[in-house]
Parts: structure tokens; C-alpha cells; sequence
């Protein structure tokens, strides 16, 4: 049996990714089981217990039912979800005994920008029916900021527990995933040493990449509040260590 995890944070695309390896039949089918929400409904639907949901015991029944025909079972785990499952000791050896890909975005803001319309429509993903237009999703730029913030926070979260740890990962970039995902799964495959991809595959991804009219607005006008520099507006006078600097 061979475990994967991919380690990500939320609106990198990693659903995107987790369709392409479910497709290769060779790497998983990645799901993001340790969602609370999801791994309470398995755990009910498997005949476990939910409230405590045994974590040992649903790590086996995942690998048992979730894995590809060649053994592979892959997750995909947020960094949230880590950071609740990793004091049980059958979650941290999963976990180190995996095999690990690192998904991220190349520009945090693009990921801010689609996790803040997901927040606002309610679609999480194309088949999630909206619950509003993305067209009135309002443009506040402070909230978008702090939506930025986190997810550099979690991704040096990441990135310290790689470092700090000693930890051996694969780093996969979303935009080349989606630029070239034969290559890039191709890479996966190998480097994680699970085997070539059979000779006749091809991706075909359908879940959509939520990038619109309206997102790229969102984006314009961001970076309009940048072009004096992040202290915008001007002024005549500023204190500084207790020092007044004035034009």
C-alpha cells in the first residue's frame, strides 16, 4: 500500500488536481477526506462511529475503499485539517509515512480573489448551485487583504513544517498543472515513484477554472490601491521611530 497526501490550502486548485490522479488510475482517488464534514458523513455511511469519530479505524476504511486497483490511496489535506488531526498518533504516522505533494498557487492574490467569490456564491465548485450572481459580489478590498494574509500564513505554515521537520515533498505549481497537465501529473507519477502513466492517457479535467470578468475587475482594482505603494493614500506628514518625516 502506498499513501499520498496532497498538502495544500483552500482555492489552489487542488480539486482540479485531484480529478487529474483520480484519472490516471494509478494515483488515488484523492478526495479531501479529512474535511470534518465529509469524514463524519463516511465514517456514519461505513457503520463507524461518529461522535468520536475514531481516526485510526477511518484511515483504514478510507485506504480499503478509496484506494486505486494498484493500492494507492491519496488524500488531500488542508492545512486546518492537519494542524486539528496531527496529536493522534495513527494521523501523524499516516501522515509521515505518505508520500507528499505540495500544491500551490503562483500569485496568493489570484487564490485570495477566487476564495472570496466562493465565499460569497457558495460555489465551491462549478456544480454547487450559486446562491448568488458573481457580478454582486462586493469588491471590498480590506477583507480581501486579510483573505491574502491568511493564506500566506498557512502557506509558511506549510512550508516551515517542511523545513523545520526535514520533510521530503513535491512541489507542484497550479498554473503549470494547468498549462500542462499530462507533464505535470507525469511528474507526479514518477517522482513519487509509483509507476508510468498508462501510454494511452490523457487528462480531461471538467471542473471549470473559475476565472472570469469579474474576478480579473476585482483584481484591476486592487491593484489600482497599490499604485502609490501600500501606504496610499499621499500625505505631508508621517511619524517614524519617533521621528517626524514631512514633504
Amino acid at each position: 500500500m502506498t499513501d499520498i497526501v496532497i498538502c495544500t490550502t483552500p482555492r489552489s486548485g487542488s480539486n482540479y488536481l485531484c480529478e487529474v490522479m483520480w484519472q490516471t488510475s494509478i494515483l488515488g482517488r484523492p478526495r479531501e477526506f479529512f474535511n470534518p464534514r465529509i469524514a463524519t458523513r463516511l465514517a456514519a455511511a461505513n457503520g463507524g462511529s461518529v461522535d468520536p469519530l475514531e481516526v485510526g479505524w477511518y484511515i483504514q476504511t478510507l485506504r480499503k475503499l478509496h484506494s486505486s486497483p494498484n493500492r494507492v490511496f491519496a488524500a488531500k489535506i488542508l492545512f486546518e485539517d492537519f494542524e486539528a488531526l496531527w496529536a493522534f498518533r495513527s494521523f501523524r504516522e499516516f501522515f509521515l509515512g505518505a508520500k507528499k505533494v505540495f500544491l500551490r498557487r503562483r500569485r496568493v492574490i489570484d487564490q485570495a480573489i477566487s476564495y472570496h467569490f466562493a465565499k460569497y456564491t457558495g460555489q465551491w465548485i462549478k456544480e454547487d448551485a450559486p446562491r448568488m450572481a458573481r457580478e454582486q459580489v462586493p469588491l471590498t478590498l480590506g477583507e480581501l487583504r486579510l483573505q491574502i494574509d491568511w493564506l500566506r500564513r498557512q502557506n509558511a505554515d506549510w512550508d516551515d513544517f517542511f523545513d523545520l521537520g526535514g520533510v521530503v515533498f513535491q512541489d507542484v505549481v497550479y498554473e503549470d498543472l494547468v498549462a500542462e497537465p499530462l507533464k505535470t501529473v507525469a511528474a507526479i507519477a514518477e517522482q513519487l515513484g509509483v509507476g508510468p502513466l498508462p501510454a494511452d492517457f490523457q487528462p480531461q479535467p471538467k471542473i471549470a477554472i473559475q476565472r472570469d470578468e469579474h474576478s480579473t475587475a476585482f483584481y484591476k482594482r486592487f491593484q489600482q490601491g497599490y499604485r502609490l505603494g501600500p501606504n496610499a493614500p499621499l500625505q505631508s506628514k508621517t511619524y517614524y521611530e519617533g521621528f517626524t518625516f514631512a514633504e
